[in-house]
């Protein structure tokens, strides 16, 4: 026969190493091309725009990591403007349009990106080199290359 204990429960304490560890992020290896094709070809977009697109793409995640971009792009003075046909595939990236002006708007990792845009202008190149794991593209143009890190606090 089991008899229950009515009387006040021993507290259990939890040990500093039990509890969970805060995780910060940051933004690296960030770089903005306004021109990948060269000047003569119009297909230069302003850097405010380009960290703009980059802005509303991200605010369609909610990861911690993205609201760390989201701040990032913030200091730079990027607004968001409104998408319509968003997707995200893990495998693939994120994808969508810009409702104003119908561009495409393509984010993932270099090696997916690079399969579907014109040849990397070479800062973005030099950025993958360097450790940037995310590329967007804009109507199959890479403009913006990046990295996003954690650390446990």
């Amino acid at each position: 026969m089991r008899f229950l204990w009515f009387g006040k429960k021993k507290a259990t304490s939890v040990s500093q190493s039990e509890l969970p560890n805060d995780e910060s992020f940051s933004v690296n290896n960030f770089v903005i091309v306004q021109s990948p094709l060269g000047p003569q070809t119009k297909t230069d977009l302003e850097r405010a725009q380009i960290a703009s697109y980059l802005l509303s793409l991200s605010k369609m995640a909610t990861t911690p990591a993205d609201r760390a971009l989201q701040e990032y792009l913030q200091e730079f003075g990027a607004n968001t403007v409104e998408l319509s046909h968003y997707s995200y595939n893990e495998a693939q990236g994120h994808s969508a349009k810009v409702v104003t002006t119908n561009q495409t708007l393509l984010l993932g990792t270099p090696a997916v990106i690079a399969r579907v845009t014109t040849p990397f202008h070479s800062t973005i190149n030099e950025a993958i080199a360097a450790g940037a794991q995310k590329v967007l593209a804009i109507d199959g143009i890479a403009y913006a290359a990046f990295s996003i890190n954690g650390q446990v606090n």
